[in-house]
């Protein structure tokens, strides 16, 4: 213990980069796995005795409310920005909200659909988007932490599991998983639930509820086919685990077994369903091992990365979801979790040692099986069974000392851990952290939801045109202005706004101001972005003001619906191919307004049309300038589009329009530098 705490420090936190920081990983795990298989031929010792007394009720209550609070503290402000998949749920969920439709797979990714079904019925009661979206995830968070003891109890002692429940109250990962929304936030309740009802299963002597347990059992593990695709693997796992206990079980209990997978059949089945009429299974092999994008060498940089994250930080790239600052475990927990796993070698032929084992090989399958990058909640199911390891390990190092050095012990490494915890949490979101503010500061979508929160803060919620944004700018604005924004959520009245709020490209300005005198025109993005960025729009409503509020609104919503069905066809050649050929009799009602024409001839051009070229994106520009507002980005993508296509005559021609347009507004100047046509 004393060597590992200083050698997963100095991997976690030292000067290492590149292949020295491989190398020294490499050593770390090699070591850890010749060490513990020296143990094999090691007398398995006596368990370390009970040291720690049942908890009383007022203890578990402070440990309640000290595992609430650290969950919700700051909730709504850690994050000062939701990622793209996170915001993606929360804009998918809002509609939803507005009207239900029972798809179960949402996304490019295939995601089952608990999360945004949850979620849809929570942002009817958070005015506050922020609350909306990350409420949830640290609820399921704190109720994880509520089932770890008692899925624990059953396989180990009350000690270890004790510790175990205690690494699962304040520990970084389980506190950093419960501030992220994404889908991966269901398994540590459902795996916990699962585990802790196997165990009643296997200790109840009653036929009768035994087949109840077995029922409840099949149903909840079913039903998490509903959470996650990394479910399967925790499915699989426990299968195995069943079918270990019926081979050596003297009387098998044949109708519990029966009742189970009956239930599990019934909790399962709208996933099947799903999979038969939806198609599943594209999204999953295009980032896996057998998919055509990524090599063998990048695929194995990345498995590894999914075990060294766990002590030091992932060796390709950035974790998503995960540490910055070393790995999930700190040091010290590490450490503990090393000794552990000796302790488990020399009690391996102890059930619940085997079982363990099979778990995390089970678990950390479907890291080992990405090929694409690191995503800290594929291996979630994880995160208990090395916090188990750890509570072993401090369980062992601990029994045998005297009882005021043991306190004292105890007492030390808690302090240290939790000062090693907290510190990185802050380094993770904090917007006070530099990373964390750069972060949020370059991106457009922050930057607008800032004046559009201003606005709303004085004169309540505006009619906000986010769905007219592009794809390429993703859901985030939508999302977090639903609060305020009364064109999308359902409970406001767009008719009683004040104001409006227009989010587009800059270059759309001249023409906008001209058509209303009083909108004050906020470029956000100009520094970010090659076709002159975002720029927010706010428009005072009311008397004497003309604003074609009906036309803008229908077709608001009919961005909208595009916007959900994009996230569900970019897998699907045939549905893609079907939805761009739909997308010409969307025209019809942009017709008149040339603002409108000029976002839908954007919004088509947007898409891909043939296997190679792009003829078609360079027609619609050219039909898209001469219907709507000729602004400059759309003549410097036009450029983009006739280079891309080898016609360097054309793309100089439309380069320098965009430059005459609007000198300096977009990096059409640049274009043509590169293309020889000067500036």
């Amino acid at each position: 213990f004393g060597v590992l705490v200083p050698g997963f420090a100095f991997a976690a936190y030292g000067p290492l980069a590149g292949l020295s920081k491989d190398l020294w990983a490499a050593f770390l795990i090699i070591g850890i796995f010749f060490w513990t298989a020296r143990q094999v031929g090691v007398k398995a010792p006596k368990p370390p005795a009970d040291f720690l007394p049942p908890p009383a009720p007022w203890i578990w209550a402070a440990l309640a409310l000290a595992a609430l609070l650290t969950r919700f503290w700051d909730l709504a402000g850690f994050e000062a920005w939701p990622g793209g998949d996170e915001s993606l749920q929360g804009y998918l969920a809002q509609d939803l909200a507005r009207h239900w439709a029972w798809h179960f797979f949402y996304t490019s990714g295939q995601h089952p659909p608990l999360l945004i079904w949850c979620l849809s019925v929570f942002f009817r009661f958070f005015p506050s988007a922020f609350w909306g979206l990350w409420f949830l995830p640290a609820l399921l968070s704190f109720l994880a932490w509520g089932l770890s003891y008692a899925a624990a109890r059953p396989y180990f002692s009350r000690t270890s599991s004790l510790l175990f429940s205690l690494l699962m109250a304040f520990g970084f990962w389980p506190l950093l998983y419960g501030r992220f929304c994404v889908q991966g936030v269901w398994v540590p309740l459902f795996e916990l639930g699962a585990f802790y009802g196997l165990g009643l299963l296997r200790q109840e002597k009653s036929p009768a509820r035994r087949r109840g347990l077995a029922a409840a059992l099949g149903l909840w593990t079913g039903i998490g086919t509903w959470t996650f695709t990394a479910w399967f693997f925790v499915v699989l796992a426990l299968g195995l685990l069943v079918a270990a206990g019926f081979k050596s079980a003297r009387r098998p209990d044949w109708t519990a077994l029966g009742w189970g997978l009956f239930f599990f059949a019934l909790g399962v089945a709208p996933w099947v369903w799903a999979c038969a009429s939806e198609g599943f299974g594209g999204y999953l092999l295009s980032v896996s091992p057998w998919g055509p994008y990524f090599s063998p060498i990048h695929q194995l940089g990345i498995s590894a990365s999914y075990l060294s994250s766990l002590f030091m930080g992932p060796l390709a790239g950035p974790a998503g979801f995960g540490p910055v600052w070393g790995g999930v475990l700190n040091p010290l927990v590490a450490a503990f979790g090393a000794v552990g796993i000796l302790e488990m070698a020399r009690r391996r032929k102890e059930p619940s040692v085997q079982g363990w084992a099979l778990c995390f090989v089970l678990f950390a399958a479907p890291g080992f099986l990405s090929s694409d990058h690191v995503e800290m909640f594929r291996v979630i199911a994880l995160m208990p069974l090395v916090l188990i390891a750890a509570a072993l390990g401090i369980h062992r190092l601990s029994a045998g000392l005297p009882g005021p050095r043991r306190w004292f012990l105890l007492a030390l490494a808690g302090v240290l851990s939790l000062g090693w915890d907290g510190i990185h949490l802050m380094k993770v979101h904090q917007p006070g952290w530099p990373a964390a503010k750069a972060r949020a500061l370059n991106d457009e979508n922050y930057r607008a939801f800032q004046i559009l929160k201003a606005q709303a803060a004085q004169a309540g919620p505006g009619v906000l045109f986010t769905d007219f944004l592009l794809l390429s700018h993703g859901h985030s604005l939508a999302a977090m202005t639903y609060g305020f924004n009364a064109a999308e959520n359902p409970g406001l009245d767009p008719r009683r706004a004040r104001w409006a709020g227009i989010i587009a490209n800059v270059n759309y300005g001249p023409f906008l101001t001209r058509r209303f005198p009083g909108l004050k025109w906020i470029p956000v993005g100009q520094d970010l972005s090659a076709d002159g960025g975002l720029a927010v729009g706010l428009l005072p409503l009311g008397p004497g003001v003309s604003f074609p509020l009906d036309s803008w609104l229908a077709a608001g919503l009919y961005f909208h619906g595009l916007s959900v069905e994009s996230e569900r066809i970019l897998n699907d050649p045939v549905l893609y191919a079907r939805s761009t050929r739909a997308l010409a009799e969307g025209e019809k009602g942009m017709e008149g307004d040339p603002f409108l024409e000029s976002l839908f001839g954007e919004w088509r051009a947007q898409y891909h049309y043939a296997p190679r070229g792009y003829g078609m994106n360079a027609w619609i520009l050219r039909q898209t300038v001469q219907k709507g507002y000729p602004a400059a980005h759309l003549y410097f993508k036009l450029g983009n589009f006739l280079w891309l296509d080898g016609q360097i005559p054309e793309a100089r021609a439309a380069y320098a329009e965009a430059n005459r347009r609007a000198p300096g507004q977009t990096q059409a100047a640049q274009a043509l530098a590169l293309l020889g046509g000067g500036p």
